[in-house]
């Protein structure tokens, strides 16, 4: 019985504690209040602008317009193309003299290389015309290149042979 006394004793020292506790902390506590006017917002913080001292207002920026005189085409390739010389008048910047047998290319057609004298190369059939007087190609041979040229005012046709390996002229 006496356990009972005092369980019942710790009881009640718990539940006036709770009670106290509960009670101090009431005002804190959200409840029913009064209704009344809303709170007036508090003042909107000065702009940074405001809060600095005055000053002459910055001048504005400059207005950028593009001058496209002595630019080159942002739609054009950066470098240059070189310009495509056509096959018939590849060989008739020098004279005949001036070209060089650099090989011949065996196919369906044969095709001589021939180089000129400042390192350009370019390609001739039979029939094409080579050299400043115009000389016809007549045959592309395994080792050699027959030209004939014929001068103007002259009858008769002047008949060059161009050889692969030098020496052989």
């Amino acid at each position: 019985m006496r356990a009972t006394l005092q369980g019942r004793k710790v009881l009640r020292k718990a539940s006036s504690r709770t009670l106290a506790l509960i009670l101090g902390l009431a005002p804190f506590l959200p409840g029913c209040k009064k209704a009344g006017p809303p709170p007036e917002p508090a003042a909107a913080p000065e702009s940074p602008a405001e809060s600095l001292p005055s000053a002459a207002a910055p001048p504005p920026l400059p207005t950028y317009r593009y001058n496209p005189v002595e630019k080159r085409d942002p739609f054009q390739p950066y470098q240059e193309v070189p310009a495509v010389v056509s096959a018939r008048d590849c060989g008739l910047k020098y004279p005949r003299e001036n070209y060089r047998l650099v090989g011949i290319l065996w196919g369906e057609v044969a095709v001589a290389a021939f180089e000129d004298e400042a390192g350009d190369g370019c390609f001739l059939r039979v029939g094409d015309l080579i050299g400043k007087e115009k000389a016809v190609i007549r045959e592309v041979l395994y080792d050699h290149v027959v030209a004939v040229e014929k001068p103007f005012g002259m009858g008769a046709a002047i008949q060059h042979e161009m050889w692969l390996y030098e020496g052989k002229e």
